[in-house]
């Protein structure tokens, strides 16, 4: 929690406090979901942030697989969607 704001990790605050410190344009949490296909099925990925316009996922490293794809730590079966998700992000 910071400035009565939920984030997800630490990475969003600094990116977050870094934004507010330039005075950028810039929105937590935007309303665009883009869609994406995984296991036939189609899906929606927020992303994190919307600066001017331009959208940015914040990943903290443990979130990224030496290969630099995204990976569950939580629970590992579900790299493939995480993989899938980047893929849209990109």
């Amino acid at each position: 929690m910071y400035d009565n704001i939920h984030f997800d990790s630490k990475p969003e605050i600094a990116f977050y406090v870094w934004l507010k410190d330039t005075d950028a344009d810039f929105e937590y949490q935007p309303d665009a979901g883009f869609e994406y296909d995984f296991e036939g099925k189609a899906r929606k990925y927020f992303p994190d942030f919307r600066v001017g316009d331009v959208y940015y996922e914040i990943k903290g490293g443990h979130m990224v697989s030496e290969d630099g794809g995204w990976i569950c730590p939580w629970d590992r079966s579900q790299d493939a969607r995480y993989r899938a998700k980047q893929k849209c992000a990109a």
